[in-house]
């Protein structure tokens, strides 16, 4: 009971007490507990040595320091045994029943895997080759699919192999169990979000919320709304409605589960600075942490990696909605020094296509050669991710990064037709912040080089924030190019189509 209510501290007191009183082969389901319960207090590194103790225990070859050539050499090994199976044979080994050894063994798993990914532990992928090999020999079982799904993940990110990639998130999704939150919540989130559109990603992973709430995985729940939020933002939902869902989601979360809280609060900032708007999210601490500055200290003292990259993360994002390149470089660079940054999850493909922007801007500005060369390792990049995993993500990015290259060669007429190209392909995936963003880049483009025409693309990309909810953005735009536009302007004074800007009137002869 005291799990369902979220309280670790009572769970790893009752599993402490049986693991001390019952032999090991009798005590895996309180180890498995006592895991959680670590996790559940954001206890990462115990969780990770408490896990990795119990499964030497159990014979499972775990080296003492991992090497980046044993991770490599590790799923080199792993790849060789799993090319023996198509997926249909791995999805038939299923068992309808398995005993509850195994099945706590994989619970364990379960929480060394969630905290080595908190930690960027070198261990991560190693556990998860071990489970999939162990799944392989002795039957695969619903609690099999989070070791499938990192699995995946790592195919992606040590091999560039996103077919393989996919491959085992989509068995992963035949075996797992849809009435928990954890293991959906990994997949969706962490893996499959390569290949489906970011608002599809987020209506799962509400979903999973509310499946794991109504079963007692309330840790799993809570993450998997903090995650779904998350997803809502980059992939462009109105900004006034997403930022009441977070107000109301940041009460439960600090009554269930403080860490996604945390995390979730520092995304809702990144809002408050576009929309304008003080939220007063940190009063849900009751004064136990007052802002981010707060956080920030209370997570270097702890060496908290994650709640550190995320703020920089923010810090970053934050200062490149609003044109300020050098601040934004050096969250950048600060964020760097965190492994988990260069892993692969939804922050990646946004701090590659807008740290791409900045080096072309930056260059263009006079700043440096080096900067050309920053720009074309992040359009090289996305050139990658839109062959290789979903062009309904990645070619708006892709064509915007096209733009802004040619503009850095003065190839004016390839440039515009990026511009363009862009603009209209973030219409039509529906992600109107985007829009906004090739629309703005293009008006600063044009009036670079003296071209006509700035304004009219700067009102357009003024039109799509107001739309995005982004009044803040808006105005600064609006101050910054001296816009003919009124403050109370909204998206429907425009047509975001490539056409002319149409002002419409109402019955009475008002702006709508």
């Amino acid at each position: 009971s005291s799990l369902a209510l979220g309280e670790p501290a009572g769970v790893e007191r009752y599993a402490r007490t049986v693991i001390e009183n019952v032999p090991f082969e009798d005590s895996l389901v309180a180890q498995a507990l006592h895991v959680k319960s670590l996790m559940g207090a954001a206890r990462y590194a115990e969780t990770i040595a408490t896990g990795l103790a119990v499964l030497r225990l159990l014979k499972f070859d775990m080296p003492s320091t991992p090497t980046p050539m044993a991770v490599y050499q590790t799923m080199i090994e792993t790849g060789n045994v799993t090319s023996k199976y198509t997926s249909d044979q791995i999805t038939n080994l299923k068992q309808t029943s398995i005993n509850a050894r195994k099945r706590n063994i994989l619970k364990i798993v379960d929480g060394v895997i969630l905290a080595c990914y908190r930690e960027s532990s070198p261990y991560l992928p190693l556990v998860a080759c071990a489970m999939v090999k162990y799944s392989l020999q002795n039957g695969v079982c619903e609690e099999s699919a989070t070791a499938f799904v990192v699995y995946g993940y790592f195919k992606i990110f040590v091999q560039e192999n996103f077919d393989e990639g996919r491959r085992w998130g989509d068995i992963a999704l035949r075996i797992l169990d849809s009435n928990l939150a954890f293991t959906p919540m990994t997949l969706y989130g962490f893996l499959l979000f390569w290949f489906i559109p970011h608002q599809n990603v987020a209506n799962v992973l509400i979903d999973t919320y509310e499946a794991g709430m109504s079963v007692g995985d309330v840790d799993g729940a809570m993450y998997a709304l903090c995650i779904s939020m998350r997803f809502s933002f980059f992939g462009g939902v109105n900004l006034s409605l997403l930022s009441h869902s977070y107000v109301k989601a940041l009460k439960q979360m600090v009554k269930f589960c403080k860490e996604s809280a945390k995390f979730a609060i520092v995304d809702l900032l990144i809002i408050q600075g576009l929309t304008g708007i003080d939220y007063f999210a940190f009063s849900v601490f009751e004064g136990m942490i007052q802002d981010e500055d707060v956080l920030l200290a209370n997570a270097r003292l702890k060496k908290h990696s994650q709640v550190l990259e995320i703020i920089y993360s923010r810090r970053f994002f934050s200062a490149f909605w609003f044109g300020e390149f050098a601040e934004a470089n050096k969250w950048y660079d600060q964020s760097l020094t965190f492994p988990s940054m260069k892993m692969p999850k939804i922050q990646l493909i946004y701090h590659t296509f807008y740290r791409g922007i900045i080096a072309y801007q930056m260059y263009r500005d006079g700043e440096g050669e080096e900067w050309l060369d920053e720009g074309k390792k992040a359009l090289d990049r996305m050139k990658v991710w839109t062959k290789k995993a979903s062009k309904a993500i990645f070619e708006n990015k892709l064509y915007l990064l096209e733009a802004e290259h040619y503009a850095s060669n003065c190839n004016i007429v390839a440039s515009k037709e990026s511009y363009e190209l862009s603009a209209k392909s973030a219409r039509d995936r529906g992600v109107v912040h985007e829009q906004g963003l090739a629309y703005e880049l293009y008006g600063k483009f044009l009036s670079s080089v003296g071209e006509p025409g700035a304004s009219d693309w700067f009102e357009r990309a003024h039109a799509c924030y107001i739309q995005w909810g982004a009044a803040a953005k808006a105005a600064q735009l609006r101050k910054d190019y001296n816009l003919g536009v009124p403050d109370e302007i909204t998206s429907a004074s425009f047509d975001l189509n490539l056409g002319s800007i149409k002002h419409s009137r109402d019955e009475d002869g008002g702006l709508i």
